[in-house]
């Protein structure tokens, strides 16, 4: 369990250093910030009768979610991928593995122009 709290304490270190934390709550509050703009204009506006209000709101709120998703899927990514192209550069074994694998599978699914099968 301590190593756990420690890797998880060096990763936000890390990113807190990248300065990616300021860069990921920039992008939240700016969606929050939008998405209250548009709940409130859509449930106070007056061009709405309430039963377009209510139809639009549960669609509005699935767009809302998938653009928190969208944010979190975003800094997974950037949080992940110095790790991986670190692993990758130092000759990783994991890593050069689920490529060649990958790699073989794809050479097996796409046929060669020649008409052989892949050997």
């Amino acid at each position: 369990m301590n190593a756990i709290l420690t890797i998880a304490a060096l990763t936000v270190r890390e990113a807190v250093r990248r300065r990616l934390v300021a860069a990921f709550v920039l992008i939240s509050i700016v969606l929050v910030s939008v998405s209250s703009w548009g709940f409130y204009k859509l449930s106070h506006g007056t061009g709405f009768t309430s039963g377009e209000t209510h139809a639009a709101l549960p669609g509005a709120l699935i767009l809302f979610m998938f653009m928190f998703s969208f944010v979190v899927a975003l800094s997974a990514s950037a949080i992940a991928s110095p790790a991986i192209s670190g692993e990758i550069d130092s000759g990783g074994r994991c890593m050069m593995t689920v490529s060649h694998k990958t790699f073989v599978k794809l050479s097996a699914a796409i046929p060669s122009s020649s008409g052989s099968a892949p050997s």
